[in-house]
């Protein structure tokens, strides 16, 4: 398997995103389905896993069912590939009165901090947000055992891995040369919509709306030169993801990519808003390739018509 990271190899997976529902999409190439050995309910990785966060019900076939829970639901194949749909869960409930500031208190509404002022409860459960995350986890370690290339001919714009708890909930991967190409286009400074709604999007469905969330604490933006990203929303302090400075070469800024990490995600919840951002980002990403592609196919042919 090609490293995204120095070539532009070609896509055996992808993540994205698909506002709808809110989910994440999962796209994999069918010959990595085909390949991929089914991982054992019973197996030491998934019994930890099992153990860690009290999941249930695992299914390890990527040509059926897949993950914890039924948390990964299974669609249509999507221009060949196998595709799964992700649905992003509601974690935060309204479930009554606060006992504090709701009917019959006397304290008013906007002066309670334990409902935010909405003179409700809330109460979060983060049980779903770990077993999509444990499920994601479980699809990398599979996919990372396999040394199948693939000739589709759409490169893989960026590899994703995850860590996983003990207030550890990291991302890390690799954005291949083309989708730092592709950032490199993009004016210093300009904040990524798509990127941004998606993740405000998602923030919203799982924290729920005891108050307005301010959309301009969700950030992606090119901040230097070259294809610099930097993406974040509200955390603890803020949730990002930035690029690793010692794999960000200027001068091999349209023949490499760059490797990039995460800082201050220390919920599964924040793992997967920012997952929603790097799924936008790849479909934001992948039709400028065909439209790349296309015009380079152009320009060789009128090189060589002219040349004859």
């Amino acid at each position: 398997m090609s490293h995204p990271n120095g070539s532009n190899a070609s896509r055996w997976y992808s993540l994205g995103w698909d506002p709808r529902g809110p989910a994440l999409v999962l796209r994999i190439h069918p010959e990595f389905a085909r390949q991929a050995k089914a991982i054992p309910d019973d197996s030491h990785f998934i019994v930890g896993l099992r153990e860690k966060f009290g999941l249930r019900g695992f299914s390890g076939d990527l040509n059926g069912q897949f993950g914890f829970e039924g948390v990964f639901t299974r669609e249509d194949p999507e221009d060949g590939f196998v595709r799964f749909k992700v649905p992003i869960p509601v974690l935060n409930n309204d479930v009554g009165p606060c006992k504090y500031s709701g009917d019959g208190s006397d304290t008013p509404h906007e002066e309670c901090t334990d409902c935010m002022g909405t003179g409700r409860k809330w109460v979060f459960n983060d049980h779903l947000a770990h077993a999509i995350v444990a499920s994601f986890h479980a699809f990398l370690e599979v996919i990372g055992s396999l040394t199948l290339d693939t000739d589709h001919p759409e490169p893989q714009l960026m590899q994703v891995f995850t860590s996983l708890g003990d207030g550890c909930y990291d991302l890390r991967g690799m954005f291949s040369p083309f989708l730092r190409g592709y950032l490199s286009t993009l004016p210093i400074g300009m904040r990524i919509q798509e990127v941004e709604r998606a993740m405000y999007v998602a923030y919203s469905q799982i924290f729920g709306s005891p108050k307005p969330y301010v959309p301009d604490h969700f950030r992606a933006s090119v901040d230097h030169a070259e294809g610099w990203l930097n993406i974040s929303c509200p955390g603890l302090d803020f949730s990002r993801i930035t690029p690793v400075r010692d794999s960000f070469s200027r001068s091999l800024a349209f023949i490499r990519g760059y490797d990039f990490v995460s800082d201050g995600v220390t919920t599964p919840a924040h793992q997967l808003v920012l997952c929603a951002g790097l799924g936008a980002l790849d479909d934001l990403a992948r039709p400028f390739w065909h439209t790349w592609r296309a015009a380079t196919r152009d320009a060789i042919a009128k090189a060589v018509t002219e040349f004859a």
